[in-house]
């Protein structure tokens, strides 16, 4: 006895082989045997009866049961396994598979089967499909052939419900219990196209999380570590946000980084510009960045790199403060906004020593001074007076102030600050000078002072 294998066509290839020989043997034994009683028809001819002689004759035309059995089971198998084109072996269906136990494993029929594991059908005139049952004999995958042509595969929970399908039209569709599409990824109206009403997430060869989506509009970027390093979000206010925990770059055509926003070792923010060669082979074009006193500074440089623009918190007033560079990045104009004073602005020299400011004094006056070019005295100062209203000019030697103008009035003073000449304009509209230390006028006329004598010069307006 053939014990069985797990290939039943083998099986049944084997079986019609044997029952072959043994039907050919059994045939060519029949053979010999109707040969021998043939010649003993003819002698019993002579010696037997009529009557006895056809009886015994008819009895051994009768075949053997054995064989009448043994070609009933080689039609029956020959109809199940034949050879077709290419010398390919066909069964004919239906047909099942069972296992050592009984069960059937596969079946294949023409009418969708309500049992197997593993069940394969093609009714008339439809496509074929292909089912995996459960063994309460409910349907968990299927393949077959959608109604527009496209192939698809379905998979569906423990109760028989389809909860996911992929189709030949590029779609996959993921479902809720209730059939409620859930996530859905294909070919949309701008290229691929995701749907998501659940969570989607992406995962590395290990299986660590390294993206996610979920239906609130929020996309996570996690590192190695599952560590959030980048987000894109909506707030609460229906506004759009993205948020990078390191670094967010944007590229030129070339993948050259032209622009970053990240956080620096350490810890600041920084917003920074590379010129149009990107960071790799270009320099930095402007930066914004936080600085240790958590203050905030924007730079912006020139095409050779160096610095001529600065804005920035004065950290004496923590007031702001504006600095612009020559060429060389050498600092040559300063503004400031103060502490509690109005604002300040500095030209400096090349040497950033500043020559020249702008500012408003602590009593609200405003000022404009002028330096030596070696920045340590004003060698010019333009002000309010304190004592009249008007303005005030003074101009300043090694010793100090030599030439005043104020109020509509001309001083110059000697070497010890005091006044030796001033010029003005009387209540009457007539001009004066006079001359110091003294500064006497007497009313006595005199050829040479046509109106006033003494330390006085006043203008004569023609009347005796």
């Amino acid at each position: 006895m053939t014990v069985p294998s797990s290939d039943p066509i083998k099986d049944i290839t084997h079986e019609l082989k044997m029952l072959r020989v043994e039907l050919a043997a059994i045939r060519s034994r029949e053979t010999q045997g109707i040969r021998r009683r043939r010649r003993r028809l003819c002698m019993a001819l002579f010696a037997s009866p009529l009557i006895m002689t056809v009886s015994w004759a008819w009895s051994a035309q009768t075949l053997d049961p054995t064989v009448l059995a043994i070609e009933k089971r080689l039609s029956a198998l020959e109809s199940l396994l034949r050879k077709g084109p290419a010398n390919a072996t066909q069964v004919t269906a239906p047909f099942d598979v069972m296992s050592p136990d009984g069960k059937v494993i596969l079946r294949v029929g023409s009418d969708a089967p309500t049992t197997g594991a593993v069940a394969i059908w093609s009714s008339q005139d439809k496509p074929g499909k292909v089912a995996i049952r459960s063994e309460k004999g409910r349907i968990l995958a299927e393949l077959g052939v959608q109604k527009d042509g496209y192939g698809v595969v379905i998979a569906a929970d423990e109760e028989g419900v389809a909860r996911a399908e992929l189709n030949g039209a590029g779609k996959v569709t993921v479902f809720d219990e209730d059939r409620k599409l859930l996530a859905g990824l294909g070919a949309g109206e701008h290229l691929g196209e995701v749907i998501a009403l659940g969570r989607v997430v992406v995962v590395n060869d290990d299986g660590a999380p390294r993206a996610a989506l979920n239906n609130s509009g929020e996309v996570v970027v996690f590192d190695e570590d599952k560590n959030p390093v980048a987000k894109i979000e909506v707030t609460d206010s229906n506004r759009g946000r993205v948020q990078a925990f390191g670094e967010l770059i944007a590229v030129d055509e070339k993948e050259n980084k032209v622009a970053s926003v990240e956080v620096t070792s350490q810890g600041r923010g920084e917003v920074t510009v590379w010129n149009k060669k990107g960071k790799k082979d270009g320099m930095k074009a402007a930066s914004m960045e936080s600085k240790d006193d958590n203050s905030g500074a924007l730079t912006i440089m020139n095409s050779m790199g160096k610095v001529v623009v600065k804005v920035s918190v004065d950290q004496d007033s923590n007031a702001g403060k504006l600095n612009v560079m020559n060429s060389q990045g050498k600092p040559v104009v300063g503004l400031t906004g103060g502490e509690k004073e109005g604002g300040l602005v500095a030209v400096a020299n090349p040497a950033s020593v500043p020559l020249a400011q702008m500012s408003v004094a602590g009593d609200g006056r405003g000022l404009v001074q002028v330096f030596k070019k070696t920045g340590v005295s004003p060698v010019a100062v333009l002000t309010e007076t304190v004592e009249a209203v008007g303005g005030l000019l003074q101009i300043f030697n090694s010793s100090g102030a030599v030439s005043s103008i104020l109020g509509g009035r001309w001083q110059l003073t000697n070497a010890s600050g005091l006044p030796t000449v001033e010029a003005g304009t009387l209540p009457d509209g007539r001009g004066t000078v006079r001359a110091g230390p003294g500064f006497k006028c007497v009313s006595a006329r005199t050829p040479l002072f046509a109106a006033g004598s003494g330390d006085c010069l006043v203008g004569f307006t023609g009347k005796q």
